[in-house]
């Protein structure tokens, strides 16, 4: 038998015969008020989840508008457009740096703090509710 760290929330368990396998998959939390806010398209969305998704372990990322926009098959001037009616709405914070990727911090507006899982889970990726 194998297996992975995960918890019950975390894991698909498939069985074969006598042998049990547990297979991780890992997400996103998302908040309430980006589901119903009415501001914000599909895209907008789409964009955000996968920046809490590279923003988990530690609460930024450093993704490229051209990675995000291979992954949803969308350009980067969608993607661009996106992330600035994101920040706009309080969605995302960026930090330019001269020559590099941007920085993002990815939050919801009505909360003072960033969107990371690092207070939720332990060093094993068990969460902690």
């Amino acid at each position: 038998m194998r297996i992975s760290s995960a918890t019950a929330h975390d894991a698909l368990y498939l069985l074969a015969g006598e042998k049990a396998e547990v297979i991780v998959m890992f997400g996103v939390f998302v908040p309430d008020e980006l589901i119903v806010d009415t501001e914000l398209n599909s895209n907008d969305i789409r964009v955000w989840l996968i920046m809490a998704k590279l923003s988990r372990k530690y609460g930024h990322c450093f993704v490229s508008a051209k990675y995000i926009g291979d992954r949803l098959n969308l350009s980067k001037a969608t993607v661009f457009r996106n992330i600035k009616h994101l920040e706009e709405c309080g969605y995302l914070e960026r930090k330019s740096r001269e020559g590099k990727t941007s920085v993002y911090w990815v939050k919801t507006p009505h909360s003072n703090s960033y969107f990371t899982n690092t207070q939720l889970t332990d060093d094993m990726g068990v969460v902690h509710w």
